[in-house]
């Protein structure tokens, strides 16, 4: 699943929802084991995890919602479960979202193609 697609379908969801500020997270982890016996392979094992984090302003309150199921249908769950979120906190936040900033670097990430 290409970020991009995924991106555009959050963007879609919160704008569906009224939301305007919101702000996503990617985070992509893998791992490798091998292991060894008697100079020989007996066990090998490798994986990895995409995990998409948002956070939407909501009536000058913060809720926040994570997935590791990167599918186009899941992001509007997502950006709902984040807008609900925001509607349960009883307390507003003094602290805003990110602004962004003026340059950023440039992406170097590889497409997440599940095993």
């Amino acid at each position: 699943m290409k970020l991009d697609l995924l991106k555009n379908k959050i963007a879609e969801a919160f704008s569906s929802l009224g939301v305007e500020e919101y702000e996503l997270l990617y985070y992509f982890t893998g791992d490798c084991s091998v292991g060894t016996l008697n100079k020989e392979v007996n066990s090998f094992s490798s994986g990895d995890c995409g995990t998409l984090y948002v956070r939407a302003l909501v009536d000058g309150r913060i809720g926040s919602a994570s997935t590791e199921m990167l599918a186009e249908g899941e992001m509007e769950e997502l950006a709902l479960r984040a807008f609900n979120n925001a509607k349960a906190i009883e307390k507003l936040d003094t602290v805003g979202l990110f602004e962004g900033a003026e340059e950023y670097e440039p992406i170097r990430m590889p497409e997440y193609v599940p095993m």
